[in-house]
C-alpha cells in the first residue's frame, strides 16, 4: 500500500515542548539560535548577528540553565573588545560548566580577520571569559573559529579550507590554569574539507570529519594520532557526507542529506556507525522515512547513546535504538513557529531532551531576531511501514512502537479517508472515518509488536489509510497507502 509513503500526522505533537527560549535583549537579524550546545541541563545558543554596542554583527552567546523546570537565562557571554562582523557564536560548545564560542570574522573591520575562539568558564556563580584561543599557525582571512569543538580540558578550533590552503584544526590542552596549543592536525585527504565537523566525545576522543570519511582521533603516548577512519560503504550513494556528523564516543552519525534515493534527489540518508570491542564498523544506513515527500534528511545531527536527532524539510526526526535496530519516529516542528520561520537551522540533545535552533520573527517588533526550542524526548506511539511497495495478494509487516509494556495494540484502518472518530471503549479518538480493525496484538515489554499480514488479492488500486491504536491514546502518526 505504498505508492509514495505518504506520512500524515495526528493532530498531537511527537514529542513534548518544555519551552520556547528567547534572548532577554532581543535584536533585529541577531541570528539567534544559529548554533546550539547542551550539557545537561545547561543550554548554550550562539547568536551571530547579534549587534553589541551598537556593533552590527558582532555575535554573542546566550547560556540558559534549567531551573526548577524552566529555562532561565543565566549569562550573555560578549567578546572582551568586540568589533563589528565579528560572527562570535558561530559556532558553539559546551563542556561541563565550560563553553567555547567561535568568532571566524574576528578582527573584523574589514570582513577579513584571522578568526579566533573564546573559551568562558563559571566560577563561584559567575561566567566570565577565561581564554583567547588563537592558533598559530591562522592567517589573514581564514574563518579560523567557524567550526570548534570542546571535550574535557581539551578545545578544538578550526581553520577551513580556503582557494589555496588547505584545512588544519588546532588542538588546545587545558592545565595550571592556561589552556595551551598543542598538536595541529592535517588533512588525510588534501582539499577534501577537512574540519567540516568536529566532535569530542566526554572520552576525549575527537571526530573530525571532511567529504570522504570521518577520522577519529585520541591521545597515544602524550600525542595526538588518528586511529580510525569510517567512510560509506562502496557503491553506495552518500553525497553529503561528512558535512554533518555527531560523535558520543561509541557511536557516530554521519549525515548525508544530498543522497538521491530511487530517483529522489536530495531525499537523504544517515551512516551510523559504532565501536564492538574496539573495532569500529558499519551499524545501520537509514534512509529517509517519506520518499519524495521529505528532503535533506540527515542534516545537524547530533548524538546521545541510544537517542539521536536529525533535521530534514519536514522538521526534526528523532531517531531511537529500541535494542533492535534503530527507528525514525515521526518528524515534527513547533506549532507556535512564526510564518516564515526555519526548524531547525541547529540541534543538540543530551540525556532525554533536546535543544532546535530557528529562524523567523519571535519577538514582536523585532524582525526576524531568531529563537529555540526545548523538548523532551518521548518515546512517541508510533506506526511503521517495514515491507514496501505493497502488492495485492503480498504479505505486507507493519511495527508498532511506544505502546506501553505489554499493551494490547489494534491496527485500524479506514476505506473512507482522514477524519475524527472517537473510540468510547479505549477512552481516545482515532483520526480516521469509519475505522475498522484489521488485527490486534499485545506488545512487548519496550512497547513494541509488528504484525505480518496478507493483502487480499483483488485489491489493487485501493487508497486505505492505518492508525494503531491502544487504550488511551492513537498512534501519533497515519499511514497513507496506495495497493498496487
Amino acid at each position: 500500500m505504498l505508492l509514495v509513503a505518504i506520512l500524515l500526522h495526528a493532530p498531537l505533537a511527537a514529542q513534548t515542548l518544555q519551552q520556547e527560549i528567547l534572548p532577554s535583549n532581543p535584536s533585529r537579524y541577531a541570528a539567534f539560535g544559529n548554533s546550539v550546545a547542551m550539557d545537561g541541563n545547561l543550554l548554550l545558543v550562539g547568536s551571530r548577528d547579534k549587534p553589541v554596542n551598537n556593533l552590527n554583527y558582532a555575535g554573542s552567546g546566550y547560556l540558559f540553565r534549567k531551573v526548577n523546570g524552566t529555562w532561565v537565562e543565566e549569562a550573555w557571554l560578549t567578546a572582551p573588545v568586540p568589533e563589528v562582523h565579528d560572527e562570535m557564536g558561530y559556532d558553539v560548545a559546551l563542556s561541563g560548566e565550560v563553553a567555547l564560542l567561535g568568532a571566524p570574522d574576528f578582527p573584523s573591520s574589514s570582513y577579513s580577520g584571522t578568526g579566533r575562539a573564546w573559551v568562558f568558564r563559571r566560577t563561584n556563580g559567575v561566567w566570565s571569559m577565561e581564554q583567547e584561543l588563537v592558533p598559530s599557525t591562522a592567517y589573514w582571512d581564514s574563518a579560523t573559529g567557524r567550526e570548534v569543538a570542546l571535550g574535557p580540558n581539551v578545545a578544538a578550533v578550526v581553520t577551513p579550507m580556503s582557494w589555496n590552503v588547505d584545512a588544519q584544526v588546532t588542538i588546545f590542552e587545558y592545565s595550571g590554569g592556561t589552556w595551551t596549543e598543542t598538536a595541529l592536525l592535517q588533512p588525510p585527504v588534501a582539499f577534501a574539507d577537512f574540519g567540516t565537523e568536529a566532535v569530542f566525545a566526554n572520552n576525549g576522543q575527537l571526530a573530525i570529519s571532511d567529504t570522504t570519511a570521518v577520522y577519529i582521533y585520541e591521545k597515544v603516548m602524550g600525542s595526538w594520532q588518528r586511529t580510525t577512519s569510517l567512510s560509506p560503504p562502496p557503491n553506495v550513494d552518500a553525497r553529503g557526507f561528512g558535512h554533518h556528523i555527531a560523535f558520543d564516543g561509541a557511536r557516530i552519525l554521519a549525515g548525508a542529506p544530498n543522497t538521491a534515493i530511487d530517483g529522489l534527489f536530495d531525499a537523504g540518508r544517515v551512516f551510523m556507525f559504532s565501536a564492538s570491542s574496539g573495532a569500529w564498523g558499519l551499524e545501520q544506513i537509514i534512509d529517509s522515512p517519506l520518499l519524495g515527500t521529505t528532503f535533506g534528511f540527515g542534516a545537524n545531527p547530533s548524538l546521545d547513546g541510544n537517542l539521536a536527532v536529525v533535521s530534514s524539510s519536514e522538521g526534526v526526526h528523532v531517531l531511537r535504538h529500541d535494542g533492535r535496530e534503530w527507528v525514525v519516529e515521526p518528524g515534527f516542528s513547533p506549532a507556535t513557529l512564526p510564518s516564515g520561520g526555519y526548524f531547525p537551522i541547529s540541534c543538540t540533545v543530551s540525556a532525554n531532551q533536546a535543544a532546535f535552533g530557528a529562524s523567523g520573527t519571535f519577538t514582536p517588533g523585532v524582525t526576524a531576531d531568531g529563537g529555540a526550542y526545548v523538548y523532551t524526548l518521548d518515546p512517541p506511539f508510533h506506526l511503521r511501514l517495514t515491507n514496501g511497495p505493497l502488492v495485492a495478494n503480498d504479505n505486507f509487516k507493519f511495527d508498532v512502537h511506544g505502546a506501553g509494556p505489554n499493551a494490547q495494540v489494534w491496527l485500524a484502518y479506514s476505506l473512507a479517508g482522514l477524519g475524527s472518530t472517537s473510540v468510547p471503549q479505549l477512552q481516545t479518538t482515532l483520526g480516521l472515518q469509519n475505522p475498522g480493525p484489521v488485527a490486534s496484538l499485545v506488545a512487548d515489554a519496550t512497547g513494541y509488536g509488528s504484525w505480518d499480514l496478507l493483502i487480499p488479492a483483488g485489491t489493487t488500486g485501493l487508497s486505505v489509510w492505518f492508525q494503531a491504536v491502544t487504550f488511551g491514546q492513537a498512534s501519533k502518526n497515519i499511514l497513507a497507502e496506495t495497493i498496487q
